[in-house]
């Protein structure tokens, strides 16, 4: 089937266009099916699929090698439960109509579609390319010390690439991600491959979140401030890359494994050299191609007239590269693995392989000692964060902690925020803890976070926050062991990169993989839907610090990791403690650190407000009921005398001076013992009745600050949550009883004591009615039951 005009293809997708789409599609497939059924598009028996083999993976998908009766194919199977954007699904749909259309055998046909019966995947049938893509094809022509491409072969290649892209542009449709690894050899033939990335000119244009290609080949017009949309001659640009690229068998700028540093050198009109041996007229034909100007760009009939011409040369054989390991050194310096075993204590050697049969040694050279790397961020999130100034927004570090959390500081480690010229000290310092919970939990954390310091970045009369208040806050997200779907989560937002965590360094195990980055994106799961908001929506950079624990040793090892680690290198002024699950309120942090404005204020939390429950659960109701008693009745008696028995971990902050107060160690660093980060209605006991006579700490409960936090519905959860309360408040209760003379030690007024005296005697009083509580219900009933004999 072919393309008669353009008006047939504008004339379908008015039709057929994106009727009721949500922001964002779960489960997106029946949506899919229903629209292939509209375009009368073939539907394959997926139980006649034989010989599945797996040959590739792209962005939604993966690709797999099947035999349909006889017959080869490549089926791409697109993942049922991906929780895709809007624009990911119209990219989508536009690759299969434009695939099911058109007709020329220099672009992938697509045969139709199937349905996995048993996951429910949708799969398409697409031409399979027997000869891989053209990157592999020209690595192939390499061997230890040369290059080698015949003249007829390289001259066919950039013909038919060229032919394939004139189809396109006769149909308004431009490629917008050319480059070498969407374009197949089948037979010997060129086929252009992922037609699902154009737009066409007349129609809907595409934004830059849309552009997922090559950095290398991508117009500098759509890099520059102005970012530019894409446009034919972007095409051509792309095209004059590739061009350059079947004389060298390397993809450009190999020696530069860096995005950014790709991006900076196409913005300042860099090119690659031309390799030596190549043909003046070939090498002008690209030069033109790839030329800032773009009046300059050829025509891509031009560009084929220019190709026949030099089809005809007579005295050229071969391209050849003599000096290929010359070449590797030249353009390639990938790094891929990290030697393990080296001994050095000034750097770490990096492996990387040219060819399989060769190894590159690098040598890293390590900062202080330690392992630290700055790692580019994925160049699809590259394109979509408007800010690219500092290496923060566009380089994650990452640090392979080998040391305990006490010995962090000693072992000369340092976070990323130490070395930015802040305004001030990082005024709050936020702990969320992941131990059981999911993405979704952890991403409505993470948003509620963010919307609280954006908050504060709009307090403009404010001498502490304002414009650029983001850079005082600091959230530190620690997770036991590893969960796919939080790594996935932590990678859209730039935080997290798989590829760079190792297990040892210098023969030392690594215990706690620590990540670093400034981001200026805020996703958001709910349900099936995904809300994602950019600084363009209000949100500002938020610096997170995450930290993946290599094994999963508790709740309490996190703390430690937070007091013992990170809070000695930033010095932070409150530290402010959020469970994963919980959503503060829009000014929550903030109403929390104005109460820090009382200097004799240690430690403050807000009012836990639960999740509404659409069902009607007993379980859920008496936690609701149990927590609307401690808001309405406990706290605020308690925080009348100033000593508040438990500060709930939902929730809650301290005053880091404070803590330092109450624990140092012989060297005079701040450690805080395990038995206030196990206990923490001990650490509140403790910071009241602190020995020292400059100390008058009290604790504080701030009703305006709210907090929605998940219960849990499940009785035996809620059993083992209760026996653990109750048994540290025995415990607490029974501590602050009997050490009731430390308050008449401590550093407190006489009237200040008193009042702690009279909260420690009503303590008693509950204590003592508590332990005989049940035996009291039972003498009631018993009562009451021979009364109405």
């Amino acid at each position: 089937m072919s393309v008669n005009n353009n008006s047939e293809l504008n004339d379908s997708e008015n039709k057929i266009d994106d009727k009721n789409l949500e922001k964002t599609t779960s489960g997106y497939l029946e949506k899919l099916e229903k629209y292939l059924n509209e375009l009368d598009i073939k539907r394959f028996d997926y139980s006649q699929c034989k010989d599945l083999k797996r040959i590739g993976q792209g962005r939604v998908s993966v690709v797999y090698l099947v035999t349909f009766q006889g017959e080869k194919y490549a089926l791409k199977s697109l993942v049922n439960n991906l929780d895709i954007d809007n624009e990911t699904f119209k990219l989508i749909r536009r690759k299969i109509k434009y695939n099911y259309r058109f007709n020329n055998p220099n672009i992938v046909k697509l045969y139709g579609f199937s349905i996995e019966p048993h996951t429910g995947n949708f799969n398409l049938v697409l031409q399979y390319a027997n000869g891989g893509n053209l990157r592999d094809h020209l690595q192939k022509k390499r061997d230890l010390y040369n290059y080698k491409i015949s003249w007829i072969e390289l001259i066919q290649i950039a013909t038919e690439i060229t032919l394939g892209l004139a189809y396109l542009h006769e149909n308004d449709i431009v490629h917008h991600g050319l480059h070498s690894m969407n374009i197949l050899i089948n037979d010997g033939k060129v086929l252009i491959a992922d037609v699902g990335m154009s737009n066409q000119l007349n129609g809907s244009t595409s934004s830059s979140s849309t552009i997922i290609s090559m950095m290398a080949y991508i117009d500098p017009q759509c890099l520059g401030p102005e970012r530019k949309k894409q446009t034919k001659k972007s095409d051509i640009y792309s095209l004059g890359v590739i061009l350059w690229e079947l004389t060298s068998g390397i993809p450009p700028f190999y020696n530069l494994n860096d995005s950014i540093a790709i991006y900076q050198e196409i913005i300042n009109d860099n090119r690659e050299k031309i390799i030596e041996n190549t043909p003046p007229d070939y090498a002008n034909l690209y030069c033109k191609c790839w030329s800032s100007c773009l009046d300059q760009r050829p025509t891509l009939d031009e560009i084929l007239i220019e190709l026949k011409n030099l089809s005809k040369e007579k005295d050229i054989k071969f391209i050849i590269n003599n000096n290929y390991i010359e070449i590797i050194g030249k353009y390639r310096s990938d790094t891929k693995t990290i030697d393990t075993n080296c001994d050095s204590t000034d750097s770490v050697s990096i492996e990387i392989d040219p060819k399989e049969s060769n190894t590159i040694t690098k040598r890293i050279e390590l900062i202080n000692g330690n392992l630290v790397i700055d790692c580019p961020i994925p160049l699809d999130l590259l394109l979509n964060i408007p800010n690219k100034s500092s290496k923060e927004y566009t380089h994650t570090r990452y640090t392979a902690c080998t040391s305990k959390p006490n010995n962090f500081k000693n072992e000369n480690y340092t976070l990323r925020q130490t070395e930015f010229d802040l305004l001030s000290q990082t005024e709050i310092f936020i702990e969320i803890a992941i131990h059981d919970e999911d993405h979704i939990q952890l991403s409505n954390t993470l948003y509620g976070v963010m919307e609280n310091i954006a908050y504060l970045c709009s307090l403009k009369d404010s001498k502490i926050w304002g414009k650029d208040g983001w850079k005082k806050v600091v959230i530190c997200i620690i997770s036991n062991g590893h969960d796919d779907d939080i790594l996935t989560y932590l990678t859209a937002l730039g935080v997290y990169q798989d590829h760079i965590a190792k297990t040892r360094v210098n023969n030392k195990v690594i215990k706690a993989h620590i990540f670093e980055y400034t981001t200026q994106i805020s996703i958001k799961y709910s349900g099936e839907f995904m809300e994602k908001k950019t600084i363009d929506d209000g949100i500002v950079p938020i610096q997170i610090l995450f930290c993946l624990k290599e094994n999963n040793k508790g709740k309490d090892n996190s703390h430690k990791w937070f007091f013992n680690a990170f809070c000695p290198i930033l010095n932070p002024k409150i530290c402010v403690f959020i469970k994963a699950g919980t959503k503060p309120g829009e000014r929550s942090i903030y109403n929390l650190w104005k109460t820090f404005l009382n200097p004799q204020i240690a430690g403050t939390c807000g009012r836990l407000i639960s999740m509404k429950d659409k069902t009607i659960n007993p379980i859920s109701c008496t936690q609701m009921f149990e927590h609307e008693i401690s808001n309405i009745l406990d706290k605020p008696f308690e925080s009348i005398f100033g000593y508040i028995t438990y500060l709930p971990e939902e929730f809650s902050a301290y005053r880091y001076c404070a803590l330092e107060d109450i624990s140092k160690n012989i060297q005079g660093t701040f450690i805080l013992p395990m038995k206030y980060i196990k206990i923490n209605r001990l650490l509140c006991f403790e910071l009241i009745s602190k020995h020292n006579k400059q100390s008058k700490w009290i604790l504080h409960y701030e009703n305006s600050s709210q907090t929605e936090i998940q219960v849990t519905k499940n009785l035996t959860d809620f059993i083992s949550q209760q026996k653990k309360n109750l048994n540290e408040y025995f415990f607490v209760s029974f501590y602050s009883i009997t050490h009731f003379y430390k308050i008449w030690i401590s550093g407190h007024s006489i009237i200040r004591k008193i009042w702690l005296q009279i909260e420690i005697i009503y303590q008693a009083y509950k204590f003592i009615f508590s332990w005989f509580a049940f035996v009291n219900i039972y003498i009631n009933y018993l009562i009451c039951f021979v009364i109405i004999i």
